[in-house]
């Protein structure tokens, strides 16, 4: 049984287009918790990305054998496959995707050592994400410029200068 929201045809299309003049970046986002990956989903959507929540890491494995995504947004501690483990797997078979990690446990930042050493640099956010630190960690791995990330006040979306300009 897949765990994962379709993804719409045009996304599922390997074109680069899909019938717009250029492509949103394509997010995977897992974590187990239903509603946190719904709500980081929705978040990075309203900013401009074509994000997607997956409830298990298995389910964003299989998808990513489908299509590639731009980044990975995962949480460290899932049921079935480990976060780490599935960034190293994607990444294996994607080079472009990028990967940012999420936990709230203190003890996973040691779980990256044997990364490090192999060569990879993944980068753990803490819980709980708040959307401004999520975006500008998004912008930045996409290089988007300082009007491009989206603030979170009151429930509404705008737009502002993103903190990504500033070096974060």
């Amino acid at each position: 049984m897949t765990q994962y929201q379709p993804l719409p045809a045009c996304t599922m299309s390997t074109s680069a287009t899909c019938g717009r003049s250029e492509r949103k970046p394509r997010v995977f986002v897992v974590e187990d918790e239903q509603v946190i990956a719904r709500t980081l989903a929705i978040i990075l959507r309203q900013a401009g990305y074509d994000a997607y929540p997956f409830y298990g890491a298995q389910s964003a494995l299989e998808a990513a054998q489908s299509v590639a995504p731009d980044l990975l947004l995962t949480d460290v501690i899932t049921p079935d496959l480990d976060g780490i483990e599935l960034a190293c797997l994607i990444t294996d078979h994607h080079p472009a995707c990028k990967v940012l990690l999420f936990s709230g446990h203190s003890t996973t930042a040691s779980l990256l050592k044997d990364e490090r050493v192999a060569g990879r640099s993944f980068e753990i956010l803490p819980k709980p994400l708040h959307p401004n630190d999520l975006l500008a960690k998004v912008a930045f791995r996409f290089k988007r410029g300082p009007l491009e990330v989206a603030s979170f006040r009151r429930g509404n979306v705008g737009v502002h200068p993103s903190p990504a300009a500033s070096g974060l």
